[in-house]
């Protein structure tokens, strides 16, 4: 199950960079004792994970887990209370803008994927939204069908970056874009916004989605007194 673990985190480790993010190991989400007002305390091994991992990749920390070898109700729900825990234990380690975005991904055994109580288990576990968001990969049983579930769990995380994919748009499809300027006083949008809009969107200075749209709204003048 280590070594389970150890590929999982290698796998994050490389999407984090092939995504442009720094991935960063912290040890101390991972640790025992609960920081707290009055101090420290330690929790018992029997309420935390065996096997954890924790990162902080970009600005959002993540723990890494695994889940039991077999699609047991009870086996699961105990390993998922003991990753919860550990999520409280995690957050007391972090600031507080941080612990808001704690993350826990947890991985499948081999195979999981193939097995339908298995994909219903994980359904179930991501729907607890308790102490952290919670996304599960369930690997297939043959190794070189792995590479593209995990890249479809990828694609569900922040390390998603589906803007890189798009296809380049022709220009005509900008052409068709620049008619609804002539219709602006029907949207009740500014002809001159939307023209600044159409030339932010066509500008490669924004590669990122955030910056962008903080352009278009600043594009959009002030109300007047």
């Amino acid at each position: 199950m280590t070594n389970l673990l150890v590929e999982f985190e290698e796998r994050i480790a490389a999407a984090a960079h092939a995504a442009g993010l720094e991935c960063k190991p912290r040890p101390e989400l991972g640790f025992q004792h609960f920081r707290g007002g009055a101090g420290e305390e330690t929790l018992q091994g029997a309420h935390l994970p065996l096997h954890v991992r924790g990162l902080v990749i970009g600005r959002y920390p993540v723990l890494l887990g695994v889940l039991p070898d077999i699609p047991d109700v009870a086996s699961v729900r105990e390993t998922v209370r003991r990753y919860r825990n550990q999520g409280v234990v995690a957050r007391s380690h972090l600031p507080t803008e941080q612990a808001l975005d704690l993350q826990l991904w947890l991985q499948g055994p081999p195979g999981s994927d193939d097995d339908p109580e298995w994909r219903a288990l994980a359904l179930a576990v991501e729907r607890d939204d308790r102490v952290a968001r919670k996304l599960v990969w369930t690997p297939p049983t043959a190794p070189d069908e792995r590479e593209a579930t995990f890249t479809a769990f990828v694609g569900r995380t922040f390390l998603a970056r589906p803007w890189k994919a798009l296809p380049p748009q022709p220009a005509g499809q900008l052409d068709r874009l620049s008619a609804v300027v002539a219709v602006a006083g029907d949207l009740s949008i500014p002809a001159e916004v939307l023209d600044r809009w159409l030339k932010l969107a066509a500008d490669d200075e924004f590669e990122d989605g955030p910056p962008l749209v903080d352009a278009l709204i600043e594009a959009w003048p002030e109300p007047k007194p």
